[in-house]
């Protein structure tokens, strides 16, 4: 929850606290993921963060933690050439 309560999210402290207590009682009944419970929430900011590291998750199967990180920072949409050529 420490990345969630960045301001940069902007996601009020009360629907933090109420997700992180909801995924703690969660464990004990089901198994769904803290992804899943965000993606599931009925605060849209929480579900469009979970959507978020959900996709993140699945594009980690397959690129590049460069091309993971650019994502996240944004720096994917500069297209500046790759200096050592990795992509051939």
């Amino acid at each position: 929850m420490e990345i969630l309560s960045h301001e940069a999210w902007k996601v009020p402290r009360i629907h933090l606290w109420e997700i992180s207590r909801e995924i703690y009682h969660a464990r004990k009944e089901e198994n769904k993921s803290w992804i899943e419970r965000l993606r599931t929430s009925e605060v849209p900011e929480l579900r469009d963060i979970g959507a978020f590291f959900s996709e993140l998750s699945l594009r980690s199967l397959t690129e590049r933690l460069e091309d993971i990180i650019d994502g996240i920072s944004g720096a994917n949409n500069l297209s500046l050439p790759d200096e050592y050529d990795e992509d051939g």
